[in-house]
């Protein structure tokens, strides 16, 4: 998987201008439905499944963040 596939999906959820790479989703205008909205298209896109353990960055669960599990996740 390649960053370009995943932003693009992102992209397709979340404007740039509200998401940076490296600002966790909690801080900026996305809520928790979004979030979980975002979960599923990547999940759909490039047919993972996320765990509880594999976010537990919890609060801290950022675009980059993302990327690193889902690329672990793709690579399992």
């Amino acid at each position: 998987m390649q960053r370009s596939q995943f932003d693009s999906v992102l992209a397709a959820l979340a404007p740039e201008s509200v998401v940076a790479p490296d600002r966790p989703f909690s801080q900026s205008s996305i809520d928790s439905l979004g979030v979980v909205n975002i979960l599923v298209a990547i999940e759909d896109a490039f047919g993972v499944e996320f765990d509880e353990q594999s976010l537990t960055a919890g609060s801290a669960l950022s675009p980059d963040v993302l990327f690193d599990t889902v690329s672990n996740l793709a690579a399992a």
